[in-house]
């Protein structure tokens, strides 16, 4: 079925939801992002996490949705456009797809009662990599098993950075003056082509460049998703015991370390170095030249990432859901 794409006139007043839901079994808990945007400047009006315990990925979906809901009071919201990377959810939304689980059943009906208080909403499905900035902070929620409002400067920047959603916008050229006419950009991806575009979204809405970008979202994309990625690391590696104590050994600092943690960080400390941003790497010494050393060199993962690696491989657009095989020997080339 064909869903109408969301055209927005250059000046109209609109604010959009971005969602997300995680949750892991072996935490017992689940984690919730939601991001209030405003048009069209496409700035952060309000944006906060939640966790709880014995959440299923779907009821975390929901429960985002649910926290965006609550985050528009206050706010004079005429037009509100919901993205969320949960075809499950938004489906049933749209009474597309029958809920039959109860704890589904109830939290639906919660969002429906706030939604049929708004005078003009739309839903719509977006791609995982498009709802970077609500995965952002629910997989921030997750790691410390804690929601909080978000306030911090360089977390909101860091959403507005890595936020796709404007390119899914399609501006209207009626009824524009020239100066808003020159605002409306043409349709362009990443790719540069609108058949891959409406092929990327099931053909349900299309991208847009926003004016405000001097780069290119890729190069955003990827200097900011590095080095959050190495900030959240960095952080669950000094939480775990045994890789704290390694890398103390590793630098010569073996201050407050028990003789057993300096004994057992010296068996290890062969086969592990780090890198210039301070991180463990793995590998095995004496089996390669010192051509091949750096790609045998694996990044240590903390345990309590591992479900958040495999996931991202899994269903990310470089696994493309190619089976747990091929997730397993990628993974297992570039981790350890």
């Amino acid at each position: 079925m064909s869903i109408p794409r969301p055209v927005v006139n250059i000046g109209d007043k609109v604010y959009v939801i971005s969602f997300d839901g995680s949750a892991k079994a072996k935490r017992e808990g689940g984690a919730f992002g939601a991001i209030i945007w405003k048009l069209s400047g496409w700035t952060v009006e309000k944006a906060a996490s939640g966790y709880d315990v014995d959440l299923t990925v779907n009821e975390a979906e929901y429960r985002g949705l649910l926290l965006a809901l609550d985050l528009l009071n206050g706010l004079d919201v005429q037009r509100l456009i919901v993205c969320g990377d949960s075809n499950l959810a938004i489906r049933q939304l749209r009474n597309e797809m029958d809920c039959k689980a109860q704890g589904l059943q109830l939290l639906r009906k919660k969002c429906w009662d706030q939604l049929k208080t708004l005078p003009k909403v739309e839903l719509f499905h977006v791609r995982r990599d498009w709802n970077a900035s609500a995965d952002l902070i629910a997989g921030q929620a997750l790691q410390r098993q804690a929601g909080l409002p978000i306030v911090e400067e360089q977390t909101l920047a860091d959403l507005v950075t890595l936020n796709r959603l404007e390119e899914l916008l399609d501006p209207t050229s009626g009824k524009l003056t020239n100066d808003e006419k020159a605002q409306a950009l043409p349709v362009r991806t990443r790719s540069g082509t609108r058949q891959e575009a409406e092929q990327s979204v099931d053909k349900e809405i299309r991208p847009v460049e926003s004016p405000s970008r001097h780069l290119t979202p890729d190069v955003l994309d990827e200097m900011v998703v590095k080095r959050i990625r190495m900030e959240r690391i960095r952080e669950a590696q000094d939480e775990e015991s045994w890789i704290h104590n390694l890398q103390k050994f590793i630098r010569g600092d073996m201050t407050d370390m028990t003789s057993r943690d300096a004994s057992n960080s010296s068996k290890l400390a062969q086969q592990y170095e780090e890198n210039e941003n301070g991180l463990p790497f793995y590998h095995s010494r004496g089996d390669e030249s010192s051509e091949d050393r750096s790609a045998v060199m694996k990044l240590v993962v903390p345990e309590t990432l591992k479900d958040d690696i495999l996931h991202h491989y899994h269903s990310s657009l470089e696994g493309g859901h190619q089976g747990i095989g091929r997730t397993y020997h990628r993974v297992r080339q570039h981790f350890h």
